[in-house]
């Protein structure tokens, strides 16, 4: 039996049992059960004897295994039972004699030089490159159902407004929905079904976005309905996507008045139904009779306050004759429900976070759903009894009402094929569409799919651009230059691990249970500080930047959400650049007091060292590669309509107030980066592991702790149907659940930063490169994505 192989899978099932115990601790934590005490030690433990196992290892690799260590795994042995199955390994390890074993040196194979077409950098560069286009196109065919469908991006502007909504002649049911400020517009996508004409009208459904999102997060509506036989229209909120913030009002002297709310005229909404509804010529094509909406959350609310403010004495005389509100149910919603002259269906998810806040008996879920179905017409209906999935009412007299509750949760109602179904069959059946394609015949996950490819495709364009661009200007030379020397060192780090005796200079290295916990503590206290730190930090926002936080217009970061992720960015890349400094301190001054010189190292510290001129290459480099991923995002938007995304992560055209708003942020967010590539670079990658456990760990090391905030918040609302990050505590009503939203999208990134900061230091050879394109690129992919309410 071979020992080597035991102890390895020993350490390994170690590793993966002390992840278990942080992991139910965390669990326990979230549930304010002191036992998480319990767990946490026991995972130190497992951690350590993992540890102890690979030192022992180390020891016999060098052929320093004595009777004492053997007393050493013995006790190891016996304490990894509560790593079971571990302890199972070490016995057979234990048991198992060790073997002379001789390690055969291979040929070195003379490497040629390649021409710059030959070379891997180039291939995946042109790759990358065919990849985007090619899957924009598949994604292009999905959105316009095989060019059946038109997809037209527009812009409502003060000036459309003031032509068609202004003055008594422009009014639509006593309304005027004018956009007075002239720096005020709002960009809207339209699918148009190519059948829809002046002789063949199309209804009509108006579809809006959930708070922080933008209109691309809610296309799968617009193609599915679009397929159907409906003209779509889906707009960005204010302050969100390619909308500009909602102004300000003015007062009869012409002077500017107090700020409009962000989600003002119902988030652009109502403007833009009576844009529609009045430019005759422009919308030929669609029938005013059957005027629809949707919206998912804050959108939700949106749509139910437009279904009041177009809704007429009755229903035929209403504007809005259907509304579908998704995963949005508040006792402010329930007081418009009489209100509604309108057929209308409620999706609801099961699993919504927002839930905890309607438990009393005149806010709840049930209250609010029975309340909806027996409101109808400004009449309170004869009590019946609500049942989820069942129609009543009339379509006919628009006192038609349903409610679904789809087993998804808030976050991603929107991308659940259930729901979407069902919204589908609601607007069919009440809009009065004929169509033979069923609801659950859907196609947007496809687009989903090619979009998501395109966003691999990029990322693979832009990176390898990186290293050909080395390649092929000869003032970058010494860039590649920098990384070959850095990368010799490493190689001979790496070396030094595997010679046993000294060999042409190399001294040989062994790892000590002291220096693999100057590697895994840092990584574990970092993982426990990011988890534990998220919340707090975004309620610091709401203390420290209180204008964003309150949705007033600022220049002093004004992205409300994402101030919550930048502060904590900033906290714990901090946190990492101390602990790389201090622990590598430490760990020299426990060799010196011990009375062994000859392990003390400052070689990490010498990978900071990178010439000027150097570091303004890296610079420029990062910034004519950011902007050539966002020039060919651009150009693939004006030709194809598509961005680049795949849910909730995406990255959209550039615009001039999403622009600003990433100046304002960049310097902060990057002291995280250049954190990370410190650890990545100079840390992990100096352990003589091989490049694949590397960025594994590393990757893995970043985005645990965001992993491990929405395991706590989740584990507790399916036990208990309230989040944990709910409100910030019992007198301080701040709601923090949104926060937690946030997460989702950033673990992906927190998970590809490392591999990234790898790549780009082994071609550069200096932790600084890396650190500015991926900050650049990632920072603008979740600024982009979010409310920004600076005031332009």
């Amino acid at each position: 039996m071979n020992k080597r192989l035991m102890m390895t899978i020993a350490y390994i099932v170690s590793c993966v049992i002390s992840f278990v115990y942080f992991f139910i601790a965390a669990l326990f934590y979230s549930m304010g059960n002191s036992l998480f005490w319990l767990f946490v030690v026991l995972f130190l433990v497992s951690l350590v004897t993992g540890l102890m196992v690979v030192s022992l290892l180390e020891k016999i690799r060098t052929k320093e295994f004595r009777d004492k260590d053997k007393l050493v795994y013995l006790i190891v042995t016996i304490v990894s039972v509560i790593s079971f199955p571990a302890v199972i390994f070490n016995v057979l390890g234990y048991l198992s004699p060790i073997k002379e074993e001789e390690a055969k040196e291979k040929p070195l194979k003379e490497k040629k030089e390649k021409k710059w077409f030959q070379k891997i950098s180039f291939i995946l560069c042109a790759a990358g490159l065919l990849g985007i286009f090619l899957f924009s196109i598949f994604a292009r065919i999905v959105d316009t159902n095989g060019g059946k469908v038109q997809v037209i991006e527009q812009r409502l502007t003060s000036a459309m407004t003031k032509e068609f909504n202004a003055g008594e002649e422009n009014k639509v049911l006593g309304n005027n929905f004018v956009l007075e400020d002239e720096t005020v517009s709002y960009a809207f996508t339209e699918y148009k079904p190519k059948d829809a004409s002046m002789t063949n009208p199309m209804p009509v459904v108006f579809v809006l976005p959930g708070f922080t999102r933008t209109k691309a997060t809610m296309y799968q509506y617009a193609i599915e309905l679009s397929r159907r036989g409906f003209v779509v229209f889906v707009i960005d909120p204010g302050c969100q996507g390619a909308s500009t913030y909602t102004g300000y009002k003015y007062n009869d002297d012409g002077t500017r008045g107090e700020q409009n709310g962000y989600n003002d005229n119902c988030d652009g909404l109502e403007p833009l139904v009576q844009y529609v509804y009045n430019n005759v010529d422009r919308y030929n094509y669609v029938d005013r009779d059957r005027f629809g909406a949707t919206g998912h959350s804050a959108g939700g609310g949106d749509v139910s306050k437009l279904a009041v403010d177009y809704a007429g004495a009755t229903y035929a005389d209403s504007v809005i004759k259907s509304v579908y509100i998704s995963g949005y149910i508040k006792t402010s919603a329930t007081n418009r429900f009489k209100n509604f002259r309108c057929n209308a269906g409620i999706s609801y998810a099961y699993y919504d976070e927002g839930e905890y806040r309607y438990q009393d008996a005149t806010a709840s879920y049930l209250y609010c759903a029975t309340e909806f179905v027996h409101d109808i017409n400004g009449n309170d209906t004869v009590k019946v009894e609500m049942e989820e999935d069942k129609e009543f009412g009339d379509i006919a007299d628009g006192s038609y009402r349903i409610i679904h509750r789809e087993f998804t949760n808030h976050c991603f109602q929107m991308y659940d094929s259930i729901s979407i179904a069902n919204s589908l069959d609601f607007f069919v059946k009440t809009l009065g569409v004929n169509t033979t394609i069923a609801n659950d015949d859907q196609v947007w996950q496809a687009k989903e799919a090619w979009t998501g490819l395109s966003l691999v495709s990029a990322f693979t364009f832009i990176f390898a651009l990186f290293y050909l661009l080395i390649d092929l200007l000869p003032f970058m030379k010494s860039l590649d230059k920098a990384a070959q020397e850095r990368l010799e060192a490493e190689n001979l780090i790496k070396l030094s691990y595997k010679i046993v005796e000294e060999k042409d200079g190399i001294k040989p290295r062994k790892r000590t249970i002291a220096s693999m916990l100057c590697t895994w503590i840092p990584m574990v206290i970092t993982g426990i500080v990011a988890c534990l730190d998220f919340i707090p930090l975004a309620r610091l926002t709401m203390s420290w930047l209180p204008d964003a936080a309150g949705n007033t217009y600022t220049y002093l970061f004004p992205e409300r959400m994402m101030n919550a992720v930048f502060f904590w960015a900033v906290a714990n890349g901090t946190l990492g650049i101390i602990l790389f400094f201090g622990v590598t301190s430490c760990e020299n001054l426990v060799y010196k007091l011990s009375g062994h010189p000859e392990n003390i190292s400052w070689e990490k510290f010498k990978g900071l060292k990178v010439k000027p001129l150097d570091l303004l290459k890296s610079l420029v480099l990062a910034i004519v590669l950011f902007f050539v991923f966002y020039g060919v995002l651009q150009l693939v938007y004006m030709l194809m309509h598509e961005d680049f995304r795949f849910m909730l992560i995406s990255a959209s055209p550039l615009n001039k107030r999403m622009f600003i708003t990433w100046l304002i942020y960049i310097p902060g967010f990057y002291v995280f980066y250049f954190s990370n590539s410190l650890r990545v670079n100079l840390s992990l990658a100096r352990e003589g592991w091989s490049e694949a456990k590397t960025m594994i760990v590393a990757a893995l090391a970043n985005s645990l702790g965001l992993v491990f905030i929405l395991i706590i918040n989740y584990w507790v609302y399916f036990r208990t149907g309230t989040v944990k990050f709910s409100y910030w505590s019992q007198t301080d009503k701040s709601e923090m659940w949104l926060f937690v939203n946030m997460v989702f999208g950033l673990i992906p990134m927190m998970a590809l930063l490392p591999i990234v900061n790898r790549l780009t230091y082994k071609k550069c050879g200096n932790i600084y490169a890396g650190a500015f394109l991926s900050c650049m690129i990632f920072i603008m992919m979740s600024l982009s994505g979010s409310i920004s309410l600076i005031p332009m």
